[in-house]
């Protein structure tokens, strides 16, 4: 069992997706600052508050998504890290960090909103996010109660350059060996 364990994988995020992260955010953020040029004295007030209060959201927003994915470009952290301490998930602002073999109940891959994931359930939720700083923990919380969602930790398959079944059949010896110890 020990030889089975021994080969940890890395995975870094592919540049081109957040390349075209990046690009996507960045006109968003253009788009924010064409609806703040439109509001002016020939409107009425609510129109241009509803544009001024529209214009900063996306500004603010798609402003943060393009720092993250432009740092996630030049950043050398891996989006992933599978090796005998546990899974370590980078793979979006919202990633788990280390969450350790034992941690784990199950890796189901599954599809939400038309995107596939790689889902990482727990055996105890809460612990793990009451490790998070506490904006990561608001968000996670908000996961963690969303339909359909089956774990707040989850790897989306665009974010990662391999499939996530070859994820599972990493992982799998693992989470099979913390079992096997959590029984003894």
């Amino acid at each position: 069992m020990k030889d089975q364990l021994s080969k940890p994988i890395v995975v870094f995020p592919p540049k081109r997706t957040m390349a075209l992260l990046a690009f996507g955010a960045l006109v968003f953020v253009v788009m924010g600052f064409n609806l703040l040029s439109l509001t002016g004295p020939e409107h009425d007030a609510s129109y241009n508050t509803l544009l001024a209060i529209i214009g900063y959201a996306s500004i603010l927003f798609f402003g943060f998504c393009f720092v993250y994915a432009v740092y996630r470009m030049i950043s050398p952290k891996p989006s992933l890290r599978i090796d005998e301490n546990g899974i370590y998930d980078n793979a979006s602002v919202v990633g788990a960090g280390l969450v350790h073999w034992d941690e784990i109940r199950s890796l189901p891959i599954y599809h939400y909103a038309g995107q596939v994931y790689l889902g990482i359930e727990l055996h105890d939720v809460d612990a793990v996010i009451r490790r998070q700083p506490f904006p990561k923990r608001f968000i996670l919380y908000l996961n963690k109660s969303t339909p359909g969602l089956l774990s707040p930790f989850n790897i989306p398959k665009r974010l990662l350059p391999m499939a996530l079944e070859d994820v599972q059949e990493v992982a799998r010896p693992y989470i099979e060996h913390a079992y096997a110890l959590q029984k003894n």
